[in-house]
């Protein structure tokens, strides 16, 4: 046993529970515990003098979340990204790690980390886009094809989700793509939620500063709620009342656009009892009676919505899937592997379509990788006449 590697991780676990709570203590005890397993089979003591700065720099990081808060960009060049690159590393190195206790001797080992170096480089950039969303009408639920923007005459939607402000995406990045989707001037911008981190959460000032380029569009910004949002509900909902975007929590609104009227309704996250959540809301805001756009941040939810209840739903909460093989081309995620939540793109049921856009951010496991980030302008095509 290398005991200054355990005496670390241990030290590290005891400064948690006494200086925050037992919950991030917890969370640390299973986090490093994998994380130094992995490192003392594979690189202690061998590699000792190459990984302990790393291994330091990780344990600098998860105890500055003790007292969590945005951090300055030397900050997150010296301390947060090197240190989030080595545990996605590390995680990766997993098999690895298991061929050696199976006594196999694990070869090129560097593919963890040139994986891990890829998705760092992924996870600080991200390019706009812009998606078209013809007419469906499939019967089941199944995956659709988006067509090139110029085949539609419809809406003009700018959909951001997921901004996680936090290590990866700063108030200047989420302004700048903020700002991207102003200048063309969508008819509508929405977004989906999760506008936070555990790093974010109370910084008002951080999340103004990122959307108040959404101010010159007032009356035509949407939002609801994620469920990050719901661990410090205030934050949100003070700057959206600040900057005139419309916070649909469980309710409706109705907007003219180019198309006529059109009916946005913003559904809350539920962990629990999500149909008769769903269901509560769609007897509160009455059958479809015009155009319909549906905000919903978790996708797995759509399945819930009552048959034929809107035109088109828009989602995020899965950031893409976060790991797959889409920017080599092949359509795979490991979220969609699990064939339960739509990962990322296009679905319908019916004539009703479900857009998940990728996100601006991340959260959960450190790193994007193979599934890059989506600031997108949807160009969407609507029925002639809204049903009843």
């Amino acid at each position: 046993m290398t005991y200054p590697l355990w005496g670390a991780f241990l030290l590290s676990v005891l400064l948690a529970l006494v200086l925050r709570n037992r919950v991030y203590a917890v969370f640390l005890l299973v986090l490093l515990g994998v994380q130094s397993a992995i490192w003392e089979i594979l690189f202690f003591p061998e590699y000792e003098l190459w990984f302990a700065p790393g291994v330091a720099l990780v344990h600098v990081h998860f105890l500055s979340l003790i007292r969590p808060r945005l951090r300055p960009l030397w900050w997150r060049l010296v301390i947060t990204w090197p240190a989030l690159f080595l545990v996605a590393a590390t995680v990766l190195a997993l098999p690895w790690a298991a061929m050696k206790v199976m006594g196999v001797e694990p070869m090129l080992l560097a593919i963890p980390f040139v994986v891990a170096g890829f998705g760092l480089i992924q996870s600080l950039v991200h390019s706009p886009s812009e998606v078209g969303i013809g007419r469906v009408h499939s019967g089941r639920f199944q995956r659709q094809k988006t067509v090139a923007p110029a085949e539609i005459q419809g809406l003009r939607l700018g959909h951001l989700t997921d901004f996680h402000l936090g290590p990866f995406v700063s108030a200047k990045r989420a302004r700048r793509a903020v700002e991207r989707i102003v200048s063309k001037d969508p008819d509508l911008v929405l977004l989906t939620g999760d506008f936070m981190t555990m790093e974010s959460q109370r910084d008002v000032e951080a999340l103004r500063y990122a959307l108040e380029p959404l101010a010159a569009m007032k009356g035509r910004v949407f939002a609801c709620r994620g469920n990050h949002d719901l661990e410090a509900p205030e934050t949100p909902a003070t700057v959206c009342a600040e900057l005139g975007i419309s916070w649909l929590i469980d309710s409706a609104e109705r907007v003219e656009t180019a198309i006529g009227e059109v009916e946005i309704v913003g559904i809350d996250y539920r962990f629990l009892k999500v149909k008769d959540h769903i269901d509560k809301v769609f007897n509160h805001v009455g059958g479809k009676t015009t155009h319909r756009i549906v905000l919903l941040h978790d996708p797995s939810h759509f399945r819930y919505l009552p048959d034929e209840s809107a035109d088109l739903v828009l989602s995020g909460h899965t950031h893409g899937g976060q790991l797959g093989l889409l920017s080599l081309g092949v359509p795979f995620t490991v979220v969609g592997a699990t064939g339960v939540v739509p990962d990322q793109g296009l679905f319908s049921r019916g004539s009703m379509r479900l857009y998940v856009n990728r996100g601006l951010g991340h959260y959960g496991f450190p790193l994007r990788i193979g599934v890059p980030a989506e600031e997108s302008v949807l160009h969407v095509a609507f029925s002639d006449e809204a049903k009843d």
